[in-house]
């Protein structure tokens, strides 16, 4: 769950490792140990803890009923729809930036423009591909990250959870779940998990 689990209270990133006197594995929130409870009041959560709540919501999202899957399965939809036409724009901007750094180049080969000018313009136009570029590949990333059926995805998780590998386990969780917010707490951690598709 590296990477997946949350603190509620500052949205920091909670860090796996063993720590108190027993050396369990738990989760603890980085913002507290590092900046100190001024910063955050998170705490430690038992690992186990984390993976059975997790384990739990995978169980109910397989077993949901077929207008909850339908729910998941528009907002899935929803989110592919809304990145293709991210996709889209971003294409066209990317062809417009394109054209501007040939415009630039056949002002530069008429003298138009001064050598400083002309890099000046040309190091912003590819700061400017650079940066649409990434989100390109960001949003195809997120693209074929998203499940094309949520139960399905999720009921092969629960089946293969103790067989798999973490990086793959790991992976397919990235698929259904954007985190795992955890509140800290005696005597009992509240855990709300924000599936991709809300």
């Amino acid at each position: 769950l590296s990477g997946l689990v949350r603190c509620a209270r500052c949205e920091g990133a909670m860090v796996a490792g063993q720590f108190g006197a027993a050396r369990q594995p738990k989760y603890r929130c980085a913002t507290s140990k590092t900046m100190g409870p001024e910063a955050c009041r998170g705490g430690y959560v038992m690992a186990s803890f984390v993976e059975d709540a997790v384990l739990a919501w995978l169980e109910e999202v397989a077993a949901a009923e077929v207008d909850q899957v339908g729910d998941a399965l528009a907002g899935t939809v929803a989110l592919r729809v809304s990145s293709e036409g991210e996709q889209r724009r971003l294409a066209r901007e990317l062809v417009k930036v394109e054209e501007a750094l040939l415009e630039l180049n056949v002002q530069a080969a008429e003298q138009l423009l001064t050598r400083e000018e002309a890099n000046d313009v040309r190091t912003v136009l590819r700061a400017r591909r650079a940066e649409k570029v990434a989100r390109l590949d960001d949003l195809a990333a997120e693209a074929r990250r998203l499940p094309e059926d949520p139960a399905a995805a999720a009921q092969g998780l629960v089946d293969n959870w103790r067989h798999w590998p973490v990086a793959q386990r790991r992976e397919r969780l990235g698929e259904l779940m954007r985190c795992v917010l955890v509140t800290t707490g005696r005597p009992h951690a509240t855990f709300d998990i924000r599936p991709v598709w809300e």
